[in-house]
């Protein structure tokens, strides 16, 4: 009888363990989306999302995306973070150009 009730109580946390868990993401605040397409054929599109953690931390993370004409493709990322008293705590910038092949 005491083996059967341990073995619900373990069953019991196992099962409400991502109950709890769900409530630790991070918060999405804003999420914006633009593009533009030129006269020549080429393309950008800027992302932006803001995010929330529980301690206050304020993420922005900006995508920007540039595509020309031959189908070339420049992505650059920046992550900027803010703690809750207004300093910058991270600021990351990240460029990717893949190469072009003839």
């Amino acid at each position: 009888m005491k083996i059967q009730i341990g073995s619900l109580c373990v069953a019991a946390s196992i099962l409400a363990l991502p109950l709890g868990l769900a409530g630790c993401g991070d918060r999405e605040v804003s999420h914006t989306t633009t593009s533009k397409v030129s006269s020549d054929g080429s393309s950008k599109v800027k992302e932006e999302v803001v995010t929330q953690k529980r301690d206050g931390t304020v993420t922005k993370e900006e995508i920007n995306k540039k595509v020309d004409n031959s189908g070339a493709t420049k992505t650059e990322e920046t992550v900027t973070s803010k703690s809750p008293d207004g300093t910058v705590t991270k600021e990351e910038t990240h460029t990717t150009t893949p190469p072009v092949t003839p």
